[in-house]
Order: structure tokens, then sequence, then C-alpha cells
């Protein structure tokens, strides 16, 4: 398992290029939300979109459900949690990356906010 998520993370830090955030003027592409100063995000479709780490995670890699294979494509019954914004299911997604990797617990009950 650790060594696929070594190969997914490659994929993604390939597709963007990393940056912290110095302005408050950028909107990120997958969830439409602003790309506050101080976030990471990375540049996309050649430099000209901007995505928050986490959304670029998610649009990578699929959701958590997909990640742990309990999703709908992968025969399971499971989607982003109900009522979460594009967000916050990406920050989910995010942890479920981190937790597959190894370097962050992911705690039941969490907030995903």
């Amino acid at each position: 398992m650790k060594a696929l998520a070594r190969k997914k993370r490659a994929a993604v830090t390939s597709i963007a290029t990393r940056q912290k955030c110095e302005v408050d003027r950028m909107i990120c592409l997958y969830c439409d939300e602003p790309i506050l100063q101080g976030e990471h995000f990375g540049s996309v479709n050649g430099g000209r979109d901007r995505v928050h780490d986490e959304c670029l995670i998610r649009m990578t890699l699929g959701s958590a459900a997909h990640q742990l294979g309990e999703c709908l494509c992968c025969g399971g019954t499971r989607g982003d949690p109900p009522g979460a914004t594009r967000r916050q299911a990406a920050r989910l997604a995010k942890e479920t990356f981190n937790l597959l990797r190894g370097e962050t617990p992911l705690k039941l009950g969490s907030s995903i906010e």
C-alpha cells in the first residue's frame, strides 16, 4: 500500500508546482474558494490555474472513498460525505492520502473542516 501511495505522490507533484500564497486574489479551480495568504497551492494547466493542495490531491487521486476502494467505481457504495463542500471533501481526501502514506493519523470522527 505504501508503494502505491509513493507512486501516487510522484504523480501529484509532477503535474503541479507547489507554492505558498502571497496575495489573497486567487480562486481555486476545483472548489471555487479563495486561496488565502499563507495557504499552499499548486499551479496546473501550464500555470494558468491554481488549486489548493488538498484540491489537487482530490482531483488527482479521487475521493477518500475512492482511495480506500469503497466508492461506486470500485464496487462500493460510499462517496463524499453528505453535505460536505468540495473543499471539505478535498481535505478528507488529503487526510486519507496522508494516512495511507503513514504520515498523519486519521482520527475517527474528526471534523473535515
